[in-house]
């Protein structure tokens, strides 16, 4: 399950209006794809389509990002969210880590003696 689909199946998505959702969806756009400067509007409905929910009015959706105290625009018609609502929505919707696999190697500790070696 990638960054959208975890996004849509929270319930801080679904009770959302259509702008509130878009303003996530800016932030997960900008999570996956850091090389990027911004999101466009045309790939933000790209994800509402990618998400099969109903695709927002793309002129009203830039109407609501002006308006908004969480989406700053950038050049080129991108978006970006502002810090502020990007560490709310870290903390919203919490991502796995990746651990690396020999991170700590079991044979170099010493068990103490009421632990059994084979069980492990």
């Amino acid at each position: 399950m990638d960054l959208l689909d975890r996004l849509a199946e929270s319930n801080a998505f679904k009770g959302c209006q259509k702008s509130e959702q878009a303003e996530m969806l800016v932030w997960a756009l900008a999570r996956l794809n850091h090389t990027e400067n911004g999101v466009s509007l045309a790939e933000i409905c790209d994800a509402f389509h990618d998400l099969q929910l109903a695709r927002p009015n793309a002129s009203r959706l830039k109407e609501e990002f002006r308006k908004s105290r969480n989406i700053r625009k950038l050049q080129l018609n991108r978006f970006a969210t502002t810090r502020e609502f990007a560490k709310k929505m870290s903390e919203l919707i919490v991502l796995p880590v990746a651990v690396e696999k020999d991170v700590l190697d079991v044979d170099e500790i010493e068990l103490p003696p009421f632990v059994d070696p084979q069980r492990l």
